[in-house]
């Protein structure tokens, strides 16, 4: 995966092949392709409080379901219904896109978010936004559906009452984890940044 913008870096500073590569992330993710999967995988499942049920099963089938490359990259991006279809190994770039795809069929509001590390390399993840004063119901909702012990759950406030869980179906089927490889938690349990880590958010709204 190419790389992102560094914190404080415009637009315009992306270079052409990066710029190419975020639109093609945003692009490649096709809720219509996958609408019959998210509703068989949805089958039987209560929503939960502000469906979080739904976001939780969604990203649990991606983790358990879709086979990984062991960090090895794929040059091209597949297609989320064909990850699907075919059982294709696939990389975070895969399925993250194939993860927004299930959630914005679900009408989630979601995002992609792509982050750099000097010791980590780059990595694609998944956002899924819930209103910031339902965090504490939506932890007793994580511990429920899931079968083993969650942490709490960490998000990031959008400073007009949403919170954005994440959603790393490569490291974790938790929606809400952190993956410290480049997140702390502050006291309040909001994410935030490890210093060396660059990133940049690509909004799904349009897509």
């Amino acid at each position: 995966m190419t790389g992102y913008s560094a914190p404080g870096d415009t637009e315009q500073e992306y270079s052409t092949t990066n710029r190419t590569r975020a639109e093609l992330l945003v692009n490649g993710v096709y809720p219509e392709k996958v609408r019959d999967h998210a509703a068989e995988v949805l089958e039987g499942v209560e929503p939960g409080v502000e469906r979080y049920r739904y976001a939780a099963a969604l990203t649990e089938f991606v983790y358990e379901n879709v086979d990984g490359t062991d960090g090895e990259s794929n040059k091209a991006l597949y297609r989320p219904d064909y990850v699907l279809d075919h059982g294709v190994e696939s990389d975070c770039e895969d399925q993250a896109v194939l993860l927004a795809s299930l959630l914005k069929v679900r009408s989630f509001k979601t995002r992609l978010l792509g982050v750099v590390d000097e010791d980590w390399g780059n990595h694609l993840m998944v956002q899924v936004c819930f209103p910031e004063n339902s965090v504490e119901d939506l932890q007793g909702e994580a511990q429920d559906f899931y079968s083993a012990e969650v942490p709490r759950i960490r998000f990031q406030s959008d400073g007009s009452g949403g919170a954005w869980l994440l959603c790393d179906p490569v490291y974790s089927p938790v929606v809400g984890c952190v993956n410290e490889e480049f997140f702390q938690e502050n006291e309040g349990g909001e994410l935030v940044f490890n210093e060396d880590t660059r990133y940049d958010y690509f909004s799904l709204e349009d897509s």
